[in-house]
């Protein structure tokens, strides 16, 4: 579950605030997400805890985004792990996802984008260097 913050990075003024469940699906990778939008993020992050859930990591990153025909493409800083591209495409259940993967990273390298494919979620990521600093 997550309470994300959405700021104007022009004015950094809050634009909106989005709760989500994720929810993992055949792969790391893959998930089905639910999202909607909140009035306030605060009160949000206050209901989970009294609900007793507890904070387990802050991801701070700046995001661009852009869409082609296929995919969203996101362009993420990520605050103690670098930057990042990510690919996002919308699919029905059935689909075949080692061949959208596979899809995905044909469309990068015609980019000449060629990369390291990172399967660890940010969460987890910042999670894991905060463990090994500790």
């Amino acid at each position: 579950m997550r309470v994300r913050d959405v700021f104007n990075p022009e004015t950094g003024e809050l634009q909106r605030s989005l709760m989500t469940l994720k929810v993992e699906g055949q792969t790391k990778l893959v998930s089905d997400e639910y999202e909607f939008a909140v009035d306030d993020g605060n009160v949000a992050r206050q209901m989970l805890t009294a609900l007793g859930w507890q904070k387990v990591v802050t991801v701070d990153k700046i995001r661009l985004e852009s869409k082609t025909e296929d995919y969203t493409i996101c362009i993420d800083e990520v605050a103690g792990l670098g930057l990042f591209i990510e690919l996002e495409v919308l699919t029905e259940d059935s689909a075949d996802v080692k061949n959208i993967q596979q899809q995905m990273c044909n469309f990068l390298k015609n980019l000449d984008i060629d990369g390291e494919l990172w399967k660890i979620p940010y969460d987890t990521s910042i999670r894991n260097l905060q463990n090994n600093v500790s």
